[in-house]
């Protein structure tokens, strides 16, 4: 006899939810998510708290940038980004049901490939107005905004500042002082 044929198992978003531990949901797919190192988590913090200050100030709406909360993008995909910048969300959600204006992810040997290829075409297709990539180790940041539906890139930035005029809450990073301060 041959080899049974073998059916792929996809899952949705209420499979998702009654898994232990950390996991990400892409295409039917689950994906473990890897504890991140402290540097990893350094630069989360440090750019949750940039974004924080000058949201804090905005008079239009309330805007947050919010760390590692789960985006439930279809029936069938739940991503973790390590950041997201929001406005107007309703906190008592358990997760994000609406686009996020922009998706940061610090990125690490164990997510780049995920970050750069999966997570770049969902992000675009669902109307994330920017993504952007750190890169720790190399002291770099990759910065992407959506231009009729497509990621145009804004630039590489090892130093200097990227404005973010497109945020309800417009904002920028100065990414000198994240690198130069970071571990």
């Amino acid at each position: 006899m041959g080899e049974a044929a073998r059916v792929p198992i996809s899952y949705t978003v209420s499979d998702w939810e009654t898994w232990e531990g950390d996991w990400e949901l892409i295409y039917g797919q689950p994906v473990a998510m890897v504890a991140p190192a402290l540097r990893h988590q350094w630069f989360v913090y440090r750019l949750t708290r940039e974004l924080m200050d000058q949201f804090e100030a905005c008079e239009k709406t309330r805007c947050l940038a919010l760390p590692g909360v789960a985006w439930e993008v279809a029936e069938d995909t739940v991503l973790v980004p390590d950041l997201v910048v929001v406005c107007e969300e309703d906190l008592d959600q358990k997760r994000l049901l609406r686009t996020p204006e922009m998706v940061l992810e610090v990125v690490s040997p164990h997510t780049r490939k995920l970050d750069e290829t999966v997570k770049f075409e969902i992000c675009a297709r669902e109307g994330v107005r920017y993504y952007v990539l750190v890169y720790p180790e190399k002291r770099l940041a990759k910065v992407w905004r959506l231009s009729e539906g497509r990621y145009v890139k804004e630039g590489d930035f090892f130093r200097g500042s990227m404005r973010f005029e497109d945020l309800t809450c417009p904002a920028e990073i100065d990414f000198t002082r994240i690198f130069s301060e970071g571990p």
